[in-house]
């Protein structure tokens, strides 16, 4: 009875498959298309933006009824609805269909209407006529390509035209004027010209978070061309500028702000008449009034973006830029094409970079500056800093922290062969232990020899500390004597018998630097510290072991 019943199951859903089985193969080559209708959905361009269109030419018509009837639309956007008429034998159909693009920018690409269900056959397009959003007549057409075939069961695609003034987009570019430096004045022979400039208060570029501009269109009367903008939101980056004039290298770096928006202009070429700048609170920095920037006119066409540079003076004079170049001129003294860095807190192996426009000095390794641009922050050690610094650290009056060098440094300006950056990482791997060897041999100092012994070892391209002392004009006798000379001229630090950097001699000007509040002197081979040092009344931690 148990082996009845499945065999029984097992044949009622064997017939109930082949039923369906059956019913799917009558399903297959039906077709539930209308084959006495098809479908057409109207494309609308501007007049002449599309090249495979420009066979294509509205004809207006005034309207007298409808005053709101004009030759030319403003922009395509404005259509909203479009009522075509067609002629089918001697029947004349009119039918209303809404137009649509992603948003009002791309409107001005086309425009799609919605899928118009007709008898399939051969129409005739009499005229056309746009709606704006309120459902008010805009604009009346026609089109010298009248024919329109509907397909059976298929969808037709037309296009139309319309005659809409030409236009396209901008993207405003805030861009650096160095015209007020004087090395860019003798380079180029130029000067800052006459400005009307309401400055508020030194600020750094990237400090400019909005700006306002206005436009004119350049040979117009019409007050109409002329066009201002407010507090547009702005983004600084740094990037870098290989077209640079002011550098012949490459990697040049500099910066500028771009406009968050596009915005959309009638075609034609433009001038830049003013424009101001505003921080992240919206606070007016700098506004220029009546000036001429004839190399910043840009030119709008139909459909297309134009990039318009405003040239922001930069004032050579500011203090952060003096800061720069401190910066720069300590650089200099110090040996700083030689510099490589062997801590910890950057590359190993970095150094300064001033391949960038002046305002970027002070964006270097070792180097922070308060929101004002002016800096807080110098760390030389570790740098393998050599020679007297400069009186330019005077100049970095609002300094807070000084590093020329600590007992940690394990730089003291010898060669690293692993560190050299001319050499390839392939050829530094491959030759580890041999530049390694080089090492060792340079910060592994020699015990102390007779004049003669090293006079020998020089002669024959061998280095030796012991010469370092003789040239400083110290005898023999005082480098070998007994009492510890030799630990007083050469004090020991982190290596053995080394210094932790060469720097030989601090300026007068250091005095300036009232603000600050901590100073580090590693073991250097400074002979005596300035009087003025006194004046640092802030500096609540000094670290030196030059000599009072």
């Amino acid at each position: 009875m148990k082996l009845f019943r499945n065999i029984s199951i097992f044949a009622f859903v064997a017939a109930c498959a082949a039923l369906g089985s059956v019913a799917c193969s009558d399903d297959d080559g039906i077709d539930n298309r209308e084959h006495d209708y098809g479908y057409v959905q109207f494309k609308l361009y501007k007049e002449g933006s599309q090249p495979a269109l420009q066979s294509l030419q509205s004809e207006t018509r005034a309207d007298g009824n409808n005053e709101e009837i004009v030759d030319q639309l403003d922009m395509l956007a404005q259509a909203a609805k479009l009522q075509v008429t067609l002629k089918f034998g001697n029947t004349e159909i009119a039918q209303t269909l809404t137009l649509s693009a992603a948003n009002s920018a791309s409107a001005e690409f086309g425009l799609r209407s919605e899928k118009l269900q007709l008898l399939s056959g051969d129409y005739q397009i009499i005229s056309f006529k746009l709606y704006n959003i309120n459902d008010i007549a805009i604009y009346n057409g026609t089109t010298s390509n009248r024919d329109l075939a509907i397909v059976p069961g298929g969808l037709t695609v037309h296009d139309l035209t319309a005659n809409v003034t030409p236009r396209g987009t901008v993207r405003f570019h805030l861009t650096k004027d160095f015209d007020g430096f004087k090395d860019w004045k003798e380079e180029n022979g130029t000067n800052a010209g006459t400005r009307t400039v309401e400055k508020v208060r030194e600020y750094t570029f990237d400090e400019i978070a909005y700006f306002d501009v206005t436009i004119h269109k350049v040979g117009s009367d019409d007050p109409n061309d002329t066009h201002s903008y407010t507090y547009l939101p702005a983004t600084f980056s740094i990037h870098f500028d290989e077209d640079d004039e002011e550098s012949d290298e490459f990697g040049y770096q500099t910066s500028s702000i771009v406009c968050d928006s596009l915005l959309s202009l009638p075609a034609g070429t433009y001038e830049i008449t003013d424009y101001a700048v505003f921080d992240s609170g919206k606070y007016l920095l700098e506004r220029h009034e009546e000036e001429e920037f004839p190399d910043s006119n840009f030119t709008v066409v139909d459909n297309e973006t134009a990039d318009a540079k405003i040239p922001v003076s930069l004032h050579e004079a500011d203090a952060y830029m003096q800061d720069n170049y401190a910066l720069r001129a300590i650089w200099e003294a110090l040996d700083g094409k030689n510099w490589y860095y062997g801590g910890q807190d950057y590359n190993k192996g970095c150094n300064w970079d001033f391949n960038k426009s002046p305002d970027l000095w002070s964006d270097q390794p070792g180097i922070e500056v308060h929101s004002n641009g002016r800096v807080a922050k110098l760390v030389l050690s570790e740098f393998g800093i050599k020679g007297e610094m400069p009186a330019a650290i005077g100049q970095l009056t609002e300094l807070v922290e000084l590093y020329l060098g600590t007992h940690n440094d394990t730089n003291t300006g010898t060669y690293d062969p692993m560190l050299d950056q001319s050499k390839s990482l392939a050829d530094r791997n491959r030759n580890r232990m041999e530049y390694n060897k080089q090492y060792l041999a340079a910060t592994h100092i020699q015990a102390q020899m007779s004049y003669p012994c090293a006079l020998a070892l020089k002669e024959h391209n061998l280095s030796s500390p012991a010469m370092y002392l003789y040239e400083q004009g110290y005898s023999e006798q005082q480098i070998f004597d007994k009492s510890g000379k030799q630990l007083e001229i050469q004090p020991k630090d982190v290596i053995a018998g080394r210094f932790c950097n060469g720097l030989t001699k601090l300026p007068k000007e250091i005095g300036n630097l009232t603000k600050l509040e901590y100073l580090y002197i590693g073991n250097s081979p400074i002979e005596e510290l300035p009087s003025t040092i006194e004046n640092l009344t802030s500096c609540s931690s000094r670290y030196t072991t030059a000599p009072d």
